[in-house]
């Protein structure tokens, strides 16, 4: 995130280009992940929450549509560390 503002009514958040797009779009096109790609997005997903975590902040909001992914289909969250 490189920074956030809220109006009246909202938050916003200002996040780098994710040329990739969300996870939920990728699974909503393929309708489910083969297994190796499922475990590959589980695997970075694993890593990005224990990096989160091991900074004592807890993430309540995971879900396909706020994983990132970069051009490559790699997430976002993994690349930040």
């Amino acid at each position: 995130m490189k920074m956030a503002f809220q109006s009246k009514n909202k938050l916003y958040f200002v996040l780098d280009y994710c040329p990739g797009g969300e996870l939920f779009y990728h699974l909503g096109r393929l309708g489910r992940f083969p297994e190796h790609q499922a475990r590959f997005y589980a695997a970075e997903i694993v890593l990005a929450i224990s990096y989160v975590h091991q900074m004592d902040i807890i993430y309540r909001d995971l879900k396909p549509e706020n994983v990132l992914l970069d051009a490559q289909g790699k997430s976002m969250a993994t690349e930040a560390k």
